[in-house]
């Protein structure tokens, strides 16, 4: 059986992966769905496909749900990839590919899941939904337009369950916060040729960038900072302090003349404990900049769900039961959709998992491992009843 399981796996993560438009990703997922015999339905947002699929089980009461987006993040620098990021390539057990780990193939992983359920006849305990998304990227905004779903027991799939720092599987049962911050400095413009006239706030952003370097969590024993430190170290210690980083800097003003005012955008984690207010004083208390102010633009707070919910205790069940391993509990490096499926009432409880390491994302050479695949299936049907 398990040969059979990691050959559809692996069909239709590549599938998938070697598609970089949603809309025809969605029409995918909807022809692998609908082929086993399983309900799906579709709503839109901004034009943008949101994909429904549905199973019935014996009790319908809280059906669980399996979440996740279908869009990806730009593969960047080609030069970068030693296989082109939508070739789908297999090498060995590793899936590459653009979107493999975040989260094309937890989507595989979930629709194969689905299918053999459907398939196999298998009586499920609960109603078991798929939502696949079209905007994780951009923050799941499509999640207001779902308004059908309610009450359920959902499962946001992303990369958790090969993490090189640890030897265990991992399931995150909270996710880091993050806020977005903007300083804007106003100056008085001038014409360039008289540019000595003016006051340019340009002059004052290296002064942003320094403060958000001094900002940069410290310890006194080992190196945090990027490029030195070791990556388990940074992704074991960081997590619990703000880690602060510039993101965009924009200028206002007319042609030929020095800017009349400039904006950097900046991100910072937010860990327990910690609010987007916080990282404003700490950054105000050093600023020391003539008119210059800080807001927040976004605020996203720490989340954290209940170690005793049924899902939660469901999932360690069948991760223990596939892995035979106890799985660890640990936060997730960013936000998710958890926060706004609660928000929203689709889910009473939350909690994060899927194939392949989060550190994978995002980066070139980006790659799942097909054994992953293949032990998320067998977790989703057993929480499935299945």
């Amino acid at each position: 059986m398990d040969t059979e399981v990691m050959n559809e796996a692996i069909e239709v993560a590549k599938s998938l992966i070697s598609i970089p438009n949603v809309h025809t990703v969605s029409k995918v997922v909807t022809e692998l769905l609908v082929d086993k015999g399983v309900s799906v339905s579709k709503l839109t947002y901004k034009n943008l496909p949101i994909v429904i699929a549905r199973l019935e089980g014996h009790n319908s009461e809280k059906p669980i749900l399996l979440t996740t987006h279908m869009d990806v993040a730009s593969p960047g620098p080609l030069s970068l990839w030693h296989y082109p990021p939508f070739s789908a390539s297999l090498i060995e057990d590793k899936l590459y590919g653009r979107g493999s780990v975040d989260a094309k193939g937890g989507l595989a992983s979930a629709i194969v899941a689905l299918r053999r359920l459907a398939s196999d006849n298998m009586k499920i305990k609960r109603n078991i939904l798929l939502l696949a998304l079209p905007d994780g990227e951009e923050g799941y905004k499509s999640l207001s337009v779902v308004k059908e779903l309610k009450g359920c027991s959902a499962i946001v799939i992303e990369p958790t369950l090969s993490i090189s720092a640890w030897v265990a599987p991992i399931i995150c049962t909270a996710q880091l916060g993050g806020a977005y911050i903007e300083v804007e400095i106003k100056g008085t413009p001038s014409h360039v040729s008289t540019s000595w006239c003016a006051e340019n706030p340009l002059m004052s952003v290296t002064k942003v960038f320094s403060i958000v370097g001094e900002l940069w969590p410290y310890h006194s024993l080992y190196p945090t900072r990027p490029g030195v430190a070791s990556e388990d170290l940074l992704s074991a210690f960081l997590p619990g302090l703000p880690t602060i980083v510039p993101v965009k800097v924009q200028t206002r003003g007319k042609a030929h003349s020095t800017p009349e005012s400039v904006r950097v955008r900046i991100y910072s984690t937010l860990p327990p404990n910690y609010t987007a207010n916080d990282v404003i004083e700490r950054l105000s208390a050093r600023l020391e900049i003539e008119n210059a102010s800080i807001k927040v633009v976004e605020e996203i707070p720490f989340f954290m769900e209940d170690a005793n919910a049924d899902i939660v205790k469901s999932v360690y069940d069948a991760v223990r039961e596939v892995t035979g391993v106890h799985p660890l509990y640990e936060w997730f490096p960013w936000p998710t959709a958890a926060h706004i499926l609660k928000a929203h009432g689709v889910a009473n409880e939350v909690l994060i998992m899927g194939p392949g390491s989060f550190r994978l994302a995002h980066r070139p050479n980006e790659y799942v491992n097909v054994n992953d695949l293949v032990s998320v299936i067998k977790i989703f049907m057993k929480v499935a009843g299945g």
